[in-house]
């Protein structure tokens, strides 16, 4: 078995890194299981665990994917998912255009017979910076997020997305490209 998602590799700014280095030496004695620079990304789906004769054909299926034109767009400010006094992610946001939202919906419905477990929300497009387990106290966080809010950090260019497997490890997941699909 293999644990796939399908993303767009994102190669984070020294602002973006910044921001992220300094939010963890603020919080390193917090529960925040913080994501690694190298495998920061914007998920289009998460496919979970699929047997080894079925990534050739969701290889397949991804190549026969209706391709768009590469574009552009934008990391800029940070926020959390869950609730405001129980934060479970800490992200960036991702502006962007239809483009991204039509290739996320592509995908999403050309491997829906793969997925685990369907999403129930839409596609929201963000860059997970980080889990987090337990803050306490919450307050300079939620002060700290808020100081983020509206912070500009990349503008980038998506030319391609990529099919990855996670392999889960004791100190965090090894991400491994099975293929890499350009956009025209």
């Amino acid at each position: 078995m293999k644990r796939l998602f399908v993303a767009i590799k994102v190669f984070p700014s020294e602002k973006l890194k910044k921001t992220m280095a300094l939010m963890r030496d603020t919080f390193k004695k917090e529960e925040i299981n913080w994501v690694s620079p190298d495998n920061i990304h914007l998920t289009l789906l998460f496919i979970g665990s699929v047997a080894e004769q079925d990534v050739l054909l969701i290889q397949s299926i991804l190549r026969e994917t209706e391709k768009k034109n590469s574009f552009a767009f934008t990391i800029e400010g940070l926020d959390t998912f869950g609730k405001k006094q129980k934060p479970e992610v800490i992200y960036a946001r991702v502006t962007a255009g239809d483009e991204l939202q039509h290739l996320a919906f592509q995908i999403r419905t050309s491997l829906k017979d793969f997925v685990q477990a369907p999403e129930k929300r839409s596609f929201s497009p963000h860059i997970t910076l980080g889990r987090i387990k337990k803050i306490n106290p919450i307050e300079k966080f939620v002060s700290m997020v808020f100081d983020f809010r509206n912070a500009f950090f990349q503008d980038m260019e998506c030319t391609e997305f990529v099919l990855f497997e996670s392999v889960l490890t004791p100190t965090g997941p090894i991400y491994k490209t099975c293929e890499v699909f350009p956009l025209e």
